[in-house]
């Protein structure tokens, strides 16, 4: 088996993604800052943070910037993709960003409830697939995880992994957020199995990068209805937890732990979080797979534990590639 590739996304000007990728020896291997948003009208904003660039290239590491629609707003895709206009200026003016960066490639991350323009979507990551390629640039592509091909979750259903993964260089399936509005694991451990082996049939293994989650998840019913939902680093949670007298619970059955309880003004309160004990069983299920791609969001949220773990999975692994070759 190759040796463990990991991916991170880092926001810009994050002290604490940039704690962990220098201070805490973060082992990623590609870089993906969070720097580029396709705004309503059509232009393609940026938010560059040099630090970051400094740090990749000191590292030689390959640098794909992530491009979203702002706000994961639906409307700014419809008016993208039905327009073929608008999707051939916006692969050009993408393909022009990537050259004057100077960068390997775009991690693109179009996201939202846009499966009725799902053929649309493709035929624009061809088009932008086919710019960068010919700049000797790569193109990796974010989609949503589903256990198959007609998963009924609508933020899943833009995305043909397998026509998809004809054009790009790295599709990224984010295996988390099973649970949004309604409190729940953010990746339990046999939805994440489902989801791996969907992808596994249908995208080549040198292509699939498997998305894990390092952050962790807080919910706040008020009256029975979702006040307040919140995505929380390994510290911070630590500290509300501590604030209200609680502890996690480890759950064996999903691989997650979880706390709950309601406060002094009866608000219910429910955590479910990611540390390196959640992050063990679903690295398995990756090798368990035969692949060797992983992708995290994101550095400055994560348990400091991770990175002993992973730095121990990458020496693991390239041992294991020595010894068979």
């Amino acid at each position: 088996m190759a040796p463990l590739a990991i991916w991170a996304w880092v926001l810009p000007h994050d002290l604490h993604g940039r704690r962990a990728l220098q201070r805490l020896r973060a082992p990623v291997t590609h870089l993906s800052p969070v720097w580029l948003h396709l705004d309503p009208t059509g232009q393609v904003r940026q938010d560059r943070d040099l630090w970051l660039l400094a740090y990749a290239r000191a590292r030689r590491l390959p640098v794909f910037p992530l491009v979203a629609n702002a706000g994961f707003d639906p409307a700014i895709m419809a008016d993208l993709l039905t327009s073929p206009a608008a999707r051939e200026q916006t692969a050009a003016h993408l393909a022009a960003v990537a050259d004057a960066l100077a960068v390997t490639g775009l991690n693109l991350d179009f996201e939202g409830p846009f499966g009725a323009y799902r053929d649309q979507y493709t035929d624009f990551v061809a088009d932008l697939a086919r710019r960068l390629h010919a700049a000797g640039r790569q193109l990796s592509v974010d989609v949503v995880a589903k256990t198959g091909p007609d998963d009924p979750n609508p933020l899943a259903q833009p995305y043909d992994y397998a026509a998809l993964a004809q054009h790009c260089d790295a599709l990224i399936v984010m295996g988390y957020d099973y649970s949004l509005d309604r409190p729940g694991p953010l990746a339990p451990l046999g939805w994440l199995e489902a989801v791996i082996t969907y992808a596994r049939r249908t995208v080549p293994p040198a292509k699939l990068v498997i998305g894990l989650p390092l952050y962790s998840r807080h919910w706040v019913h008020c009256t029975g209805h979702l006040a307040q939902r919140t995505d929380r680093g390994y510290r911070p949670l630590r500290r509300l937890l501590r604030l209200f007298g609680q502890s996690l619970r480890w759950d064996a059955a999903t691989a997650c732990l979880w706390a709950e309880w309601t406060d002094a003004e009866g608000h219910r309160h429910t955590v479910y979080a990611e540390d390196s004990r959640t992050l063990a069983p679903k690295l398995g299920l990756v090798q368990a797979a035969g692949l060797s791609q992983i992708a995290l969001w994101r550095p400055g949220l994560e348990d400091p534990a991770v990175w002993p773990l992973l730095r121990r999975e990458r020496r693991r692994a390239r041992l294991a590639a020595a010894a068979a070759s």
